[in-house]
């Protein structure tokens, strides 16, 4: 059966541990920039024309140009562009890979890496947008000792300016605890088989009224919707195999019935999912 986890792309960071997709563009005529998705990662996303919807949990945002999105680790979210459509570059980087023997790691890394400290979703802080765009143009500039060692440092102080002007109260029944991280990791595992939230209640022994108020707190999502997200996300990546037909790879990701699987991979990115194969292969 196939192992799930919550974003099945693999990101390749560079030796300053720090992924950036730049000029990433998408016109109005686009129905998605990014379906809905989460990660243990933080990511900044840096408007540079136009403006795109922003959905983190269960809030709407608009990003604009000139604003920096902010996406704390495990938090759902998805993107449609404006109006005008948008052009933004992205910063990523997981907040362990930061980790060091100082007590402020401890006192201020960790906690990110643990959800129990966030930032705002939307920054308009001139200075703080500012120091982001240009750790931007490090990152744009061929790899060598200077640039990587030069773009560890912004990172730190990037963080230091967010910890100090964009802070987010921590609110403890928004942090997901240990033991519904284990339901998680279940789902995360299982979401291909034909899973149901009364059969995961009963796997943890919640009421399954609650365990649907729990997991909709802790995610934003309802458990349902979310292993509908996993089942997509593996599709997606399965789709890049040109030797595997739309069908099976239906079946494998836990879709009973091709039209169902064809009529949700529709809706969710906007195009069918032999088109969505023929983008991804260059065709």
């Amino acid at each position: 059966m196939l192992n799930g986890t919550k974003e099945l792309a693999h990101i390749v960071y560079n030796d300053s541990s720090v992924k950036l997709l730049s000029d990433t563009r998408f016109t109005k005529n686009n129905r998605i920039c990014f379906a809905t998705h989460w990660h243990d990662r933080l990511e900044l996303i840096s408007v540079r024309e136009g403006s795109f919807k922003l959905t983190l949990k269960s809030e709407e945002y608009i990003i604009q140009k000139g604003d920096l999105a902010v996406i704390m680790p495990r938090e759902p979210h998805s993107g449609v562009p404006g109006k005008d459509g948008v052009l933004y570059d992205v910063i990523m980087f997981e907040p362990s890979s930061f980790f060091n023997a100082t007590n402020a790691s401890s006192k201020y890394l960790e906690p990110l890496d643990r959800s129990t400290a966030a930032f705002k979703t939307v920054v308009t802080d001139t200075e703080t947008v500012k120091l982001a765009d240009t750790l931007i143009s490090e990152l744009k500039k061929p790899e060598s000792p200077e640039t990587t060692l030069k773009s560890i440092g912004m990172v730190y102080e990037l963080l230091g300016m967010l910890f100090s002007r964009c802070a987010r109260p921590y609110t403890p029944e928004n942090n997901i605890d240990e033991r519904f991280a284990n339901v998680l990791e279940y789902v995360n595992d299982h979401f291909a088989e034909n899973i149901t939230t009364a059969q995961i209640s009963a796997e943890f022994g919640y009421d399954e009224a609650y365990f649907c108020r729990r997991f909709l707190k802790s995610t934003g999502l309802t458990a349902m919707r979310y292993i509908m997200i996993l089942r997509l996300e593996a599709a997606k990546e399965l789709l890049k195999d040109p030797s595997l037909r739309i069908g099976d790879i239906a079946e494998e990701v836990g879709f009973l019935d091709m039209a169902h699987f064809s009529r949700v991979f529709k809706k969710q990115m906007g195009i069918s999912a032999n088109e969505y194969r023929n983008t991804v292969l260059g065709k």
